[in-house]
């Protein structure tokens, strides 16, 4: 499992750097003042 706490204001776009991660399968869960939400990413 890979955490990252990220905060930050007057921005919708946040960069992460996965570049050190292994190839395969990745769900981020985002949680924000709205609610959760989990998205899906694939890095090949």
């Amino acid at each position: 499992m890979y955490f990252v706490a990220i905060s930050y204001e007057n921005s919708n776009a946040v960069i992460l750097d996965i570049s050190n991660r292994q190839s395969g399968i990745y769900f981020l869960k985002i949680t924000s003042d709205k609610g959760n939400k989990v998205e899906k990413v694939v890095k090949q």
